[in-house]
């Protein structure tokens, strides 16, 4: 499907450099040394969001009267079908980062054993509005989209279908910190007619 080729699980950075040499004039962003740091600095960027999120979700959960009288098999039901889709939209998630890549380009999904996550390697020249928003589409699709519909038609919607509206908006919204990450550093990093590519697990920019 569009090129896109599944990969097994990641060990090291060779597997994607696979010979590759990096071309000359290409510049590297200052992003985190570690996975952890970059989970951080996505975290932070996204607080103003989730504060804001948080105090809808409050607001709408007492408007919709949604809280449930008690723990219940149906409620914690709920909680892990929800769940379960979220897994499944995992893959999705990844699936719709290597969409916006363009087609003629290959893409590997590859599987992160120790960070227990998925992730798109593809080393195509984009436009940096392009690499925004092939890192920051899975979050607004599959997080603010279901999010937005949730505030809307949450009274509407049977109690548990609306439950699990929320928490899936939720938990893909959250899923998507590393991209908000990505998403800042080339943002502020990279000039307006520069081209963003991947070299390894790395983020380079070339004028």
């Amino acid at each position: 499907m569009k090129n896109i080729k599944q990969m097994g699980k990641f060990k090291s950075e060779d597997q994607l450099i696979n010979g590759s040499t990096l071309e000359e004039g290409a510049v590297p962003l200052k992003e985190a040394e570690t996975a952890s740091g970059m989970f951080i600095k996505g975290l932070l960027l996204f607080l103003p969001a989730a504060a804001v999120m948080a105090v809808l979700t409050v607001m709408r959960v007492i408007s919709a009267d949604m809280m449930p009288k008690k723990m219940s098999f149906g409620v914690i039901a709920v909680f892990m079908i929800s769940m379960a889709v979220c897994f499944v939209l995992m893959t999705v998630h990844e699936y719709i980062h290597a969409l916006l890549f363009p087609a003629e380009a290959e893409k590997q999904i590859w599987k992160h054993p120790e960070q227990n996550a998925l992730f798109v390697y593809c080393t195509a020249k984009v436009s940096k509005n392009r690499f925004i928003a092939v890192c920051l589409a899975p979050a607004v699709i599959l997080g603010i989209i279901p999010f937005i519909i949730w505030l809307l038609a949450a009274s509407a919607l049977p109690a548990a279908l609306s439950w699990g509206l929320l928490i899936i908006s939720w938990t893909m919204t959250l899923s998507a910190i590393g991209d908000y990450a990505n998403s800042w550093n080339v943002l502020r990093q990279v000039p307006s007619n520069a081209m963003v590519f991947n070299h390894g697990m790395h983020t380079f920019y070339k004028a």
